[in-house]
């Protein structure tokens, strides 16, 4: 009697091809307990961290130099002096001067020095024979100096206790300033001034004509010369 022969398997069009079966991901050497193991005695390579380029420095451009030096104004009085430094001296003693610079030359005479008062500069220097002479030589003062402040009593007792000569008293001007004139030992002339009221054109010109009428000539500002 035949046996059953198994019916062959016959492969159907379109049929899905077996699905392979997912690799196994590499396990992270770097994530803990997942390195590989390690013979004893094995070396441990660390690598090495790269090095950053060097870049050299860049070379710095030196800043222009301001046009006008910080602390001047655009005009700057100079005085010359028989005796420098102790000009300067009475300087800080009468008016407060504070010493920025001196530039003594080979002969120890003051070529250049430079102080402050208040917010403006002062330039002096000794007398030279081929340059601007001083008062004492003149015989005459040649300039002034005129400094407006806060408050002219303070400044004109300081002034008087270090030594200068009183020319005018500290009084009302016609212009609407408490004003006084005072002379230096050197010979130069100081003008200290305080603003207490401001005057129209007209009212300055009838002040004038007042303060010259009381002076010994009765003498009187020409009408429309006040501006």
């Amino acid at each position: 009697m035949a046996k059953n022969k198994p019916a062959k398997k016959v492969p159907r069009k379109n049929a899905p091809k077996p699905k392979a079966s997912p690799k196994a991901k590499p396990k992270s050497p770097g994530k803990r307990g997942n390195a590989p193991a390690r013979k004893a005695g094995a070396k441990i390579l660390t690598p090495k961290p790269r090095r950053r380029p060097v870049t050299p420095p860049k070379a710095r451009v030196p800043s222009r130099p301001e046009k006008v030096p910080p602390g001047y104004r655009t005009i700057t009085p100079r005085l010359v002096v028989e005796g420098a430094a102790a000009a300067i001296d009475f300087y800080r003693r009468a008016f407060g001067a504070a010493e920025q610079m001196r530039f003594p030359g080979p002969d120890g005479r003051i070529l250049h020095a430079m102080l402050k008062i208040g917010d403006s500069l002062l330039h002096l220097n000794d007398t030279m024979d081929d340059t601007l002479q001083d008062p004492q030589r003149l015989g005459r003062p040649s300039a002034s100096v005129d400094l407006f402040v806060e408050d002219i009593d303070e400044w004109f007792a300081r002034a008087v206790d270090a030594g200068a000569q009183v020319l005018m008293p500290v009084g009302e001007m016609f212009w609407g300033d408490r004003y006084c004139m005072l002379k230096d030992p050197f010979g130069h002339v100081w003008t200290i001034s305080t603003h207490v009221v401001d005057v129209t054109p007209e009212e300055m010109q009838r002040r004038a004509n007042e303060f010259f009428a009381s002076l010994a000539g009765g003498e009187t500002v020409p009408e429309g010369t006040v501006t």
